[in-house]
């Protein structure tokens, strides 16, 4: 678990340097197209083998477009890797709950 992943303020500076670097045409905002390179990166960072296609990318522009004015800013897209994070580290520790507890049952 990198420090980031524990301190939120380090993570939100993580993430904003994401958003800047995907934010191709610099009007601090992220378009359709700019948030699939974002996702795009983000499923390569975390190894995670999902197609990314155009209605996925709408449904997630979506959801992370709080105040429905058809672009993402900053605070949206740093609350949406949070919790997409949170969601991360929490199926993570499922698994290993998961496997322990095979483990001990397997001992046993």
């Amino acid at each position: 678990m990198t420090a980031w992943q524990n301190d939120e303020a380090s993570f939100f500076v993580e993430v904003a340097k994401l958003f800047i670097e995907f934010d191709c045409n610099e009007d601090d905002s992220i378009d359709r197209r700019e948030l699939r390179h974002f996702l795009t990166s983000l499923f390569e960072m975390f190894h995670i083998k999902s197609p990314i296609n155009d209605d996925y990318v709408d449904y997630v522009f979506r959801k992370i477009d709080s105040n429905n004015d058809n672009s993402i800013n900053l605070v949206e897209m740093q609350q949406f890797a949070k919790i997409f994070n949170n969601r991360l580290v929490d199926q993570a520790q499922k698994a290993l709950d998961k496997l322990k507890s095979e483990s001990q049952d397997d001992q046993q």
